[in-house]
């Protein structure tokens, strides 16, 4: 069976796979901010000790994301793709394609479109859209893990301007993403994104924030200071 879904429906339908699930469930969105209601049967879920897979990209997971992941009582694999625009929620038995993304904006204020295949009655479809995921999973990089006591938890989306300014602090900050990481301009990156430049390598890829001060400011691998830092020394 195919079914076409509205916004309403979206919810409903990937409520009820979440509930339903019995071995695993797979959730492939770019963006990952939960409401509580899911986030409560994603936990009973895991009480039945289904397996999650997380695939998300566009950026890292905020702080708020990386805890609610980590207190599962069974591992939940995270998976990032950095060009990841593809929403689909999977279990043993049903697979949703839909325009949403697992952010709780998009429940409520957008106007989404999905369909729902249930894998009895349209096996080959299934089939067809489990095999894209576990292709995804495969090219992927290894997502983040659990927040750190370096990791502010001040900000479920970013660490406040003041919190960034430690100029006499050892502590240096990811070009990428802005999180804390060891001040080393030879590795001015946090460890996934570190590997996911290491793929690549270009030094001289655009960054975003000085490893030095934090600041938000155009650096690279190769000028992973800000000039104000580079002239400090």
């Amino acid at each position: 069976m195919v079914e076409f879904l509205t916004t309403t429906g979206i919810s409903d339908r990937l409520e009820k796979l979440i509930k339903s699930a019995r071995e695993e469930i797979t959730l492939i969105s770019p963006y990952l901010k939960v409401n509580e209601r899911l986030l409560g049967f994603i936990r009973d879920a895991d009480l039945r000790r289904v397996r999650l897979t997380v695939i998300y990209g566009k950026r890292d997971m905020t702080y708020a994301e990386r805890e609610w992941i980590s207190g599962l009582t069974t591992p939940a694999e995270t998976w990032f793709v950095t060009n990841l625009h593809a929403k689909c929620y999977l279990s043993e038995d049903a697979a949703i394609i839909t325009s949403m993304n697992l952010y709780a904006f998009s429940e409520q204020h957008n106007d989404e479109m999905g369909i729902y295949v249930s894998r009895s009655q349209e096996p080959e479809l299934y089939q067809e859209i489990r095999e894209e995921a576990l292709r995804l999973r495969r090219t992927a990089a290894p997502g983040q893990g659990a927040p750190t006591e370096t990791s502010p938890p001040t900000s479920p989306d970013q660490p406040p301007a003041a919190k960034l300014d430690q100029r006499d602090n050892p502590t240096g900050y990811c070009i990428r993403c802005r999180d804390p990481v060891p001040l080393d301009p030879e590795k001015p990156y946090c460890n996934q994104h570190y590997r996911i430049w290491a793929r690549y390598g270009d030094k001289t890829y655009e960054e975003k924030f000085c490893h030095k001060c934090g600041e938000e400011r155009t650096t690279s691998m190769a000028k992973p200071l800000c000039l104000a830092c580079f002239r400090r020394g």
